[in-house]
């Protein structure tokens, strides 16, 4: 009887074990605690959904006493602690927490910041295995110790090199307690801690046992099975307390499958209604965007819906939230960007991308942004169901810039209503009589489009019928452009040359991409008033690849005329040297080893190849002052290290009101002298007889010479173009300074006695060095594809701890503190 009842207690208990090891966490919502009282609202929260913010906050030695821990686990955005008075440490309030996710970030840089607490003495972040994205900045805290000796490296992951941690103006480490008491073992000598005694923790630190090379984080089991690298805490994805990626119960996944949907950012949920949210597609939201609007289910689940009917006018980039999901806008659509600089092109490319049917009209009103229409990429019908005016599916007035309306070969059917096009001075007449076609009900008429009104600004009939431009040299930060030769025909109105080019990360770029007529787009405008065939871009990023083309400016109407344009062409710039290494971070392992770890340049200037390193005894022991934390960087003295700033495009180039750049007076009085001088003589009676042959060699002759000329005139200068292309390596072995002259060469770079690193690692450690001695560490960055192309030198002094110190306190039962250094300051 008494073991039937202990099997029964067994059970039962085994069961309430169960279920309570099932119960999910309590989440509750992003908050600012000003308060104490605030702190009653997180007492059940295991998980925060946001962001926590303590700031402003006062403690009594009494409210500390009876400050009770938090549950907190978890916080999805960040955490930020900002004067807070009284309080010694955070693990009176955070014991448990694991992870920042850094789904969102404060001031879209930083995951977690410590800064401004008077009587904060450590972190106490005892529990704290990783800040998955964002920055961290722990700052002027006086008292505050122990942060030196943090592996924050581990901490941010090294997933990305794009976050940093920066210390700064806490209590000197050297006036700082160490982190372990008497009688310590080998092991805690070794390890860093939040406090006296609370060492730091690392993520599936149990798992060290010997694996496969192929195993991803160098994590097994004792069997030999690779870890998953979906698991924060544990070797196997399927029963994981923290995820990396997304959790599914206890399952690590990394997306949510239908009919679950994504909460949080963090976790797949059969219902978004039993969180108080809403579902979204395959998300779970607060509310809905905008053009939704919330319908609730028979299952209770609210859905937000897709509501794109009404009469919509676009002002500015704000009105067109919501539009990227519109397939069908059962209304009218009114384009009138009155704000110039807040409406971006390619915010109109996103919103209209899925747009195919318009049941109204549309409208395009004093929009001088707009350079075409091209942004309804997939626009196929505007049915005209309600009419402008009663009379108008389509009305097209005063837009300065437009140019061109739909794509190559889109037609856009118009079944009811007429046009309406009227003061589009850059619009060609003929662009806008390819709409008649697609008109079912009406005409088009004078009233409805006029030659006068449409197009008057541009010469609609091309002169010049194609137009050759091709990138001839290029090298870093420059690109020349050449023309091929025009006629004398095309020469004589042509004023000169507009040059525009962009970035262009992929070679998918149309003429009107992101096109705004006032120039506040991405396109850059260089402009140049001469004949001369050739023109340099300048000012070009490294190794990045560039569209561009080139279109004529001509004297055959008003300010801007363009008559030719050349084909929109792709090339890269080359590799320059890259610049110095942002970070460099070191630790004393032993009295013969220091483990070195760095960040990559900020400005890589190509593909990094390799690094090189190093490193030499530095004889004179370095006074203490020396070792402050502080860059030991070489100035970057050559303009291709320079973080330039950026130039705006709509600067780049003389504007098309700007009259005085084209002299229109000195352009009539030119033209003028050009009849008074050459006045034609007056006819005299022919005397002789000419043949054919005659005329033929005289017309060929004058021909020649008129060619000639134009080539000359096309071509002078020409030597004012010139750029440097790198030089290619000397053939011999210490060539001297005539060698290199005669020869136009360079030499190479010596680096053979350079330890190398290929670009994928970022860590090393130096071995067999000297106990208790300085050593200057020298680093580089290198790209590819350039000759002598490592960057500046980085320089760190690293001291090695001392033997003989070393066996003093262990004869005391103490041991030196080896402690991490960050020497170099996050340039932002």
């Amino acid at each position: 009887m008494p073991r039937l009842w202990q099997c029964c207690l067994f059970i039962v208990t085994f069961g309430i074990v169960l279920v309570a090891g099932q119960k999910e966490p309590n989440i509750c919502k992003s908050i600012t605690v000003k308060t104490l009282q605030d702190f009653e609202k997180l007492k059940n929260c295991s998980i925060i959904a946001g962001h926590v913010q303590i700031a402003a906050l006062d403690f009594t030695p009494e409210t500390l006493a009876n400050l009770k821990p938090l549950p907190i686990e978890e916080i999805t955005e960040y955490l930020l602690v900002y004067r807070v008075n009284g309080l010694d440490t955070l693990e009176r309030l955070f014991p448990k927490l694991l992870v920042i996710r850094g789904i969102k970030l404060l001031y879209d840089k930083y995951g977690l910041v410590i800064l401004e607490n008077r009587n904060l003495e450590n972190i106490g972040l005892v529990e704290l295995l990783r800040v998955f994205r964002g920055s961290i900045r722990i700052e002027s805290n006086p008292l505050l110790c122990y942060a030196h000796t943090i592996n924050w490296v581990s901490i941010l992951g090294n997933r990305s090199k794009k976050y940093h941690y920066i210390l700064n103006n806490n209590k000197p480490p050297n006036f700082c307690p160490l982190c372990y008491g008497p009688n310590p073992s080998d092991e805690e000598r070794h390890r860093q801690c939040w406090s006296l005694g609370k060492f730091q923790r690392h993520p599936m630190a149990n798992y060290t046992y010997p694996c496969l090379a192929e195993c991803p984080n160098k994590k097994c089991n004792e069997k030999g099975k690779c870890c998953s690298d979906n698991c924060l805490t544990g070797c196997n994805d399927e029963n994981c307390k923290v995820c990396i990626g997304i959790t599914n119960g206890k399952k690590c996944i990394r997306n949510c499958m239908p009919p679950n949907a994504l909460a949080f950012g963090r976790q797949c949920v059969p219902y978004c209604h039993k969180y108080n949210l809403l579902r979204f597609g395959s998300e779970c939201v607060d509310k809905c965007p905008a053009l939704y609007q919330s319908i609730r289910e028979n299952d209770g689940e609210e859905t937000c819906t897709l509501n794109c009917s009404g009469n919509f006018t676009i002002k500015s980039s704000e009105d067109l939230k919501g539009f990227e999901d519109c397939g069908i806008l059962e209304g009218s659509l009114t384009i009138e960007l009155t704000d110039i600089k807040k409406t971006s092109t390619n915010d109109l490319d996103i919103a209209f991308a899925n747009l195919r049917e318009i049941k109204g009209y549309l409208k395009i009103v004093r929009s001088p942004q707009l350079v075409s229409l091209h942004f309804f990429k997939n626009l196929h019908t505007i049915a005209g169901n309600y009419l402008a005016e009663d009379k108008y599916s389509f009305y097209v007035v005063n837009n300065h810039h437009l140019e061109n309306l739909w794509n190559t070969n889109q037609k856009v059917s118009i079944p009811r209503g007429h046009v309406y096009f009227h003061l589009n001075p850059r619009l060609c007449y003929d662009k806008i009589e390819d709409l008649k076609p697609q008109l079912k009900e009406a005409d088009l008429t004078v009233t409805d489009a006029s030659r006068n009104s449409n197009g008057e600004q541009v010469y609609c009939e091309s002169i010049i019928s194609e137009l050759n431009a091709t990138i001839d040299a290029v090298n870093a930060h420059e690109a020349r452009v050449l023309i091929e030769y025009l006629s004398p025909e095309a020469l004589t109105p042509l004023i000169g040359y507009i040059f525009y080019y962009k970035e262009a990360p992929k070679r998918n770029i149309t003429n009107y991409d992101n096109r705004h007529g006032c120039g506040h787009d991405n396109w850059f405008v260089d402009t140049a008033p001469s004949k001369q065939r050739r023109h340099i871009l300048r000012n070009l990023r490294p190794y990045t690849q560039y569209a561009y083309f080139v279109k004529t400016l001509t004297i055959s109407n008003y300010h801007y005329q363009v008559d030719a344009s050349s084909d929109i062409q792709y090339f890269r710039t080359t590799p320059a040297r890259p610049g110095p290494l942002q970070k460099i971070y070191y630790r004393s392992l032993s009295p013969n080893e220091i483990e070195i770890h760095w960040w990559p340049p900020r400005i890589t200037n190509g593909a990094i190849e390799k690094y090189t390193i190093k490193y030499d005894e530095v004889v004179s022991n370095r006074s203490s002052d020396t070792f402050n934390e502080k860059s030991q960087t070489q100035p970057a003295t050559h303009y291709e290290f320079c973080h330039c700033p950026t130039i705006d495009p709509e600067l780049s180039g003389p504007m098309p009101v700007d009259d005085d750049y084209f002299q229109r007076e000195q352009m009539v009085y030119d033209e003028s002298m050009y009849n008074f001088i050459y006045v034609p003589s007056k006819a005299k009676k022919a005397n002789k007889t000419v043949s054919l042959e005659e005329v033929q060699e005289n017309f060929q002759r004058v021909h020649e010479e008129m060619f000639n000329t134009s080539i000359k005139e096309q071509d002078h200068g020409k030597n004012d173009f010139n750029i440097s292309i790198p030089l290619p390596v000397c053939n011999v072995r210490n060539p001297s300074m005539a060698y290199k002259v005669e020869n136009n060469c360079q030499e190479m770079e010596n680096i053979e006695k350079d330890l190398e690193l290929p670009s994928t690692i970022h860590t090393y450690t130096l071995k067999n060095l000297k106990p208790h001695t300085t050593y200057r560490i020298r680093m580089r960055a290198c790209v590819e594809g350039l000759v002598n192309g490592c960057g500046p030198e980085t320089t760190v002094w690293a001291e090695t701890v001392s033997e003989h110190f070393v066996q003093i306190l262990q004869s005391l039962n103490l041991t030196p503190v080896l402690n991490d250094k960050s020497l170099g300051v996050l340039q932002n």
